[in-house]
């Protein structure tokens, strides 16, 4: 991973992570889905997971996962987990925090 970002708009209760990711295998990377998970073990409810195209080795692209977050379940830090179509491999993020 290279850089990450969170986004929090409470009208809408709904959190973002912006991720641009750098793939450091050999085989293409694309994303199926995603979880994000509390210290407590809350998982909030992801409703999308973007990515335009699949990830090729050495490159870096944008991944954004979106998930409905009602204020009192933003106590954090939260891990993200994004999974592979297939399952095959897992990028785990720790420490995502929102604003």
């Amino acid at each position: 991973m290279a850089d990450a970002w969170s986004y929090h708009a409470e009208k809408q209760k709904q959190v973002a992570v912006e991720l641009m990711v750098r793939n450091t295998s050999a085989q293409p990377w694309m994303t199926e889905g995603a979880e994000l998970v509390s210290p407590d073990g809350v998982r909030l409810r992801v409703t999308r997971v973007s990515q335009s195209e699949p990830l090729l080795p050495g490159e870096v692209a944008r991944l954004v996962v979106e998930a409905e977050a009602p204020v009192e379940q933003l106590q954090g830090p939260f891990f993200l987990k994004l999974v592979e179509v297939g399952g095959a491999r897992t990028v785990t993020v720790r420490g995502v925090r929102f604003p």
